[in-house]
C-alpha cells in the first residue's frame, strides 16, 4: 500500500516539473505605472502613462425650473431644462509652447417655455436646425451639440469655440441679454502677444452669423408693399462665398480687461423666378464691439463690473445674438406675433437692397456678499433700425435682471434669477400681423442647481 503511494505521488511530481521548468524562463510582470498628478496646468489634471500630455477630465450637470408671463393659451407659462455636459482637455509641452486640445459635448432636454432656455443648441434657435431627439409639437426638446472642439499652438486656434468677436458673452447672465454670447462657432484663427496686449485675425464660419434676408412684394400694384415673404419664394441668402473675417485687440492686466473687435459679413443674394431686376451678387455687413471689464476687489473679492457696446450693417447677428437675437427681436413670450423682424438686409423688387442697422448696450455687475453667496445685476438694451423705403417697424428691447447664487462646497451653485424683458416698435408703419400691439412686456423667474466637476 506505501509502495502504490509513493508511486502515484512520483508521477504527479514528474508531471508537473516540466511546466515549472518552463515557467522558470518567463520573465516576471513589470511594475505597475500607477496616474501622476500633473500640477503644471491647474487641479483636476494627471499624466497619460508613457507620455507627457496631461489630460483633465471634466463636466457639468444643470437643472432648472422657469417660469414666465405668457399672453396667450399657446404659450407655456413654465418649464423644465436638464442639461448635461462632459469635457476633456489635454495640454503637452513643447518647443513652441504648450498644445492645447479641448474636446466638450452638450445634452439637453427642454420643455414648455424652458425651450426658451437655450436647451437646444444655438444653431437650431438661430437657423431652424431641428434638435435631435423628441419633440412634442413645439413643446419638448431633447438635444445634442459640439459645445467645442478645438486645437491651440503656437499663436494658432483652430475648431469650434467662441467666436473673437465675443466680449462679456453673458457670463454671469443665465436668461441671457441680447448683444452678447452667440454660442460657439467654427473657425481658424491667429493670435500675436506683445505683452499684456493680444491681437486676433480670424476666419469664422458665416452661415452661424445669419440673420433672415427678407424681400418686400407688392400684392396691390407696383408701389403698394404691404406683405413680406422669407427666402424659398423671394431674395435671400445663397451659398457661402467666403468667411467672415473678424479682428481683435485685447489688452488685460490686474485691473481688468478691454477689447476692441470687429467683423466683416458677406451677404450672397439668391434670386429665385420673378425676381430678375434685383441683380445677382452680394452685400457686405459689418459689425464693431468694445468691451471693458473692470476688477473691484476694493468692494470685495471677486467683484468685477462689465460694460459693452456694438453697432452693426448687414451683420445683426454679430449685435444682437443672446436670447431676443435668434431669429427675431422679440423677448415678449407671444412669438407668433412678429413684434419687430430681426434681418441682416431687405431687398425691394425695384432692384435695390437695404442693410439694416442695429445697436446694443449691455452691463453686468457682479458682487460677493460673501465667499459663498454672490449676485449679478445686469441690463441690455437693442435697437434695430430700418430704411423708410423699406417700410417696416424700428424696434428695441430692454432687459433688466438679477441673480443671487449660494455656492456652499465649491463647484455647486444654488440660485435663483428674475428678468423683465421689454419689447417696442418705435415706427408704425406696417402692421406685419393686424392687430399686432406697438409693445410687449415679460417677466421670466427661474431657479437652477448646477454642480461643475
Amino acid at each position: 500500500m506505501k509502495y502504490s503511494k509513493l508511486l502515484a505521488a512520483s508521477a504527479v511530481l514528474f508531471s508537473v516539473t516540466p511546466v515549472m521548468a518552463a515557467d522558470l524562463g518567463v520573465k516576471k510582470p513589470s511594475k505597475i505605472e500607477y496616474l501622476k498628478i500633473c500640477s503644471a496646468y491647474g487641479e483636476g489634471f494627471f499624466y497619460i502613462p508613457g507620455s507627457e500630455t496631461c489630460v483633465q477630465i471634466n463636466g457639468r450637470v444643470r437643472a432648472e425650473y422657469l417660469y414666465g408671463s405668457n399672453t396667450t393659451r399657446n404659450d407655456s407659462r413654465g418649464g423644465f431644462v436638464t442639461l448635461g455636459r462632459i469635457g476633456l482637455e489635454a495640454r503637452t509641452p513643447t518647443a513652441y509652447g504648450d498644445l492645447k486640445t479641448v474636446v466638450r459635448l452638450q445634452f439637453g432636454n427642454s420643455t414648455g417655455q424652458g425651450l426658451s432656455a437655450q436647451a437646444v443648441p444655438y444653431s437650431a434657435l438661430g437657423n431652424a436646425t431641428v434638435a435631435t431627439g423628441a419633440d412634442f409639437f413645439g413643446k419638448a426638446s431633447t438635444s445634442t451639440s459640439l459645445d467645442a472642439a478645438y486645437i491651440q499652438f503656437a499663436g494658432l486656434t483652430a475648431g469650434r469655440t467662441t467666436s473673437f468677436f465675443e466680449f462679456y458673452a453673458n457670463y454671469i447672465t443665465w436668461y441671457g441679454i441680447a448683444g452678447s454670447d452667440h454660442g460657439p462657432t467654427n473657425l481658424l484663427a491667429y493670435t500675436a502677444t506683445f505683452g499684456d496686449l493680444a491681437a486676433t485675425i480670424s476666419m469664422e464660419d458665416p452661415v452661424q452669423r445669419r440673420q433672415l434676408v427678407l424681400d418686400r412684394t407688392p400684392a396691390f400694384g407696383a408701389s403698394s408693399l404691404v406683405n413680406y415673404t422669407f427666402p424659398g419664394t423671394g431674395p435671400g441668402y445663397g451659398g457661402s462665398q467666403m468667411p467672415d473675417i473678424i479682428g481683435a485687440l485685447r489688452y488685460e492686466q490686474k485691473w481688468g480687461v478691454a477689447q476692441l473687435s470687429g467683423a466683416l459679413h458677406q451677404i450672397p443674394y439668391a434670386l429665385p423666378a420673378g425676381f430678375s431686376a434685383i441683380r445677382p451678387g452680394s452685400d457686405y455687413g459689418f459689425a464693431i464691439n468694445g468691451g471693458l471689464k473692470i476688477n473691484m476687489p476694493f468692494i470685495a473679492e471677486g467683484d468685477s463690473l462689465q460694460l459693452q457696446a456694438a453697432y452693426g450693417k448687414g451683420a445683426s447677428n454679430y449685435v444682437t445674438s443672446g436670447y431676443c437675437g435668434q431669429g427675431g427681436l422679440n423677448c415678449a413670450p407671444d412669438s407668433s406675433r412678429n413684434l419687430v423682424l430681426n434681418t441682416d438686409a431687405v431687398a425691394l423688387p425695384n432692384g435695390r437692397t437695404y442693410l439694416t442697422e442695429s445697436y446694443s448696450f449691455a452691463g453686468a455687475f457682479l458682487h460677493y456678499w460673501k465667499p459663498t453667496v454672490r449676485q449679478a445685476l445686469f441690463a441690455s438694451y437693442t435697437g434695430i433700425n430700418y430704411s423708410n423705403a423699406v417700410n417696416l417697424w424700428n424696434g428695441s428691447t430692454v432687459q433688466v435682471g438679477t441673480n443671487v447664487i449660494w455656492s456652499p462646497v465649491t463647484n455647486l451653485d444654488i440660485g435663483a434669477e428674475v428678468q423683465y424683458n421689454y419689447v417696442n416698435a418705435n415706427r408704425n408703419i406696417l402692421a406685419v400681423n393686424p392687430g399686432a400691439p406697438k409693445t410687449q412686456d415679460q417677466i421670466v423667474g427661474r431657479v437652477r442647481v448646477q454642480r461643475d466637476f
